[in-house]
């Protein structure tokens, strides 16, 4: 795969990850920030980052981007990054957490305004 609209020698991953909005942001971030940067197989440069999203269904959404040199070796990286987060969080106060979303489910509703919801 080739990124045409910005030619790199790397290969930029994102992934997404959860914490309580109870935790501070800056002492989240520089836990993840230590884990990608002990993660074994990525590339140096650029460096690995971690942005706070802001809050998603009652936590704090936090984005980690890292880079590899190769599409091939994803997987592994992909491994490498989260065996690096879990070992890292594990040794912390914080814990990794999944949002929360509250669905209704209505019942009875006219023939004619569940067709007009799936068709949306």
């Amino acid at each position: 795969v080739k990124n045409f609209s910005f030619p790199n020698h790397v290969v930029r991953i994102g992934e997404r990850i959860f914490f309580s909005q109870d935790d501070d942001v800056a002492v989240v971030q520089a836990l993840l920030d230590r884990a990608l940067t002990a993660a074994p197989g990525l590339a140096v440069l650029p460096p690995p980052n971690v942005l706070y999203r802001g809050t998603l269904d009652g936590v704090s959404e936090f984005a980690m981007r890292y880079y590899i040199a190769d599409y091939k070796d994803k997987d592994s990286a992909t491994e490498s990054v989260w065996r690096s987060v879990i070992d890292h969080v594990k040794r912390s106060p914080h814990r990794i957490i999944t949002p929360r979303r509250q669905i209704e489910l209505i019942q009875d509703l006219p023939a004619d305004a569940v067709a007009a919801f799936v068709r949306k």
